[in-house]
């Protein structure tokens, strides 16, 4: 193990699973990585490489609690394989909060009191929706891996397998146990093309404590290889409480697109609403989230519908603000763009077909 890392974080074990033999042990772990926020600034203590990524235990067991607390996250990734390969054609992407499976109704608790069946029915409902959007990639936020209230189904899996998705990335933002509970989920990436790679990146919490006791809103980096050359995609489910938080995700999202140089997307609940459009906040400094990542320059303004289109993703009984979005760097041109209606979340799918000009 690095000597640096739990500098950086007190544990962090990242696992996998096969359901088809298709990588070993050792491909596995180099294709899963840990991303901290300041790797991009400065020389790793542990690495000779500009920018580092630490993997710890990679083929820990899942179920481990971290010593010292019942409660503290064991904050993960997981990659997946499903069934075969998805075939070549336009790169279409979504992102859609599901809302840990609790339907369209604002306010509703994650405790529904639905049995593992009912809880199942409602996810295959959504992995149809998702199926009739003939998506290449789409990010889920608020999915459970296993959590109590929602019967300890996976629910990354059961959509995938129901919306013909072979490959899954999962990544836990929370990951505690307590007697006869636990609660893990987080974000996911459904994929119809291989994912070579999946990075957790910590992002600034709002606070340090509670992040160490119940963890944070992260993000999941994948690279994917597709017909037409290699794609990052970062999903994001940034903190819903502050402003101020935001704004130091949109610093670190512009720093990786930045490392990366390759055709890049970031998608997911932004919880920000930018300039011009209605539900639109800023922090004490006048700062927005989404108008500052834009002013970094990775992301070209205008990607988005304007205000007037009425581009609004929540809630989804009657959106009255634009949090869900879908970005692309420079060399990607982002078409159709649009939002697409439903019950089945609080929040409604954003998608998009993505036209990536890889000689500009």
């Amino acid at each position: 193990m690095c000597a640096g890392l739990k500098q950086h974080h007190g544990t962090i074990k990242v696992h996998f699973f096969r359901t088809e033999g298709v990588f070993s042990r050792s491909e596995f772990s180099t294709i899963a990585r840990i991303v901290f926020p300041d790797d991009f600034h400065r020389q790793s203590p542990c690495s000779t490489e500009s920018r580092a990524h630490h993997v710890h235990n990679p083929g820990a067991l899942p179920g481990l609690v971290c010593p010292g607390s019942i409660f503290a996250p064991l904050r993960a990734v997981a990659t997946h394989q499903l069934a075969g390969s998805g075939q070549e054609g336009v790169i279409r992407v979504g992102t859609y909060n599901i809302s840990h499976g609790r339907g369209g109704a604002l306010g509703t608790s994650n405790w529904t009191g639905s049995n593992r069946k009912q809880v199942t029915a409602h996810l295959r409902k959504t992995g149809d929706f998702i199926r009739g959007q003939q998506l290449d990639l789409i990010i889920l936020n608020e999915v459970d891996i296993s959590a109590a209230w929602s019967r300890h189904v996976n629910q990354a899996r059961v959509i995938a397998e129901t919306a013909s998705f072979p490959y899954v990335a999962e990544q836990r933002n929370i990951d505690t146990a307590a007697p006869f509970s636990r609660f893990r989920f987080g974000n996911a990436v459904l994929r119809k093309y291989p994912i070579t790679h999946a990075d957790m990146v910590e992002f600034p919490p709002l606070s340090r404590l509670e992040k160490r006791l119940a963890g944070n809103h992260d993000g999941l980096l994948t690279s994917v290889d597709m017909p037409s050359g290699s794609l990052q995609a970062l999903a994001v489910h940034s903190e819903v409480r502050d402003e101020s938080t935001r704004v130091g995700y949109s610093d670190q999202v512009s720093s990786i697109a930045k490392e990366f140089g390759i055709p890049f997307l970031v998608l997911g609940d932004f919880n920000s609403t930018p300039s011009g459009y209605s539900g639109h906040q800023s922090d004490a400094e006048g700062r927005n989230a989404n108008d500052h990542l834009l002013r970094l320059g990775h992301f070209p303004a205008g990607q988005a519908p304007p205000p007037d289109f009425g581009y609004l993703t929540f809630p989804s009984a009657g959106p009255d603000r634009a949090i869900d979005w879908i970005l692309a760097t420079g060399d990607c041109e982002l078409r159709n763009h649009r939002v697409i209606s439903a019950d089945l979340s609080d929040h409604l799918m954003v998608v998009a077909d993505v036209v990536v000009n890889r000689h500009r």
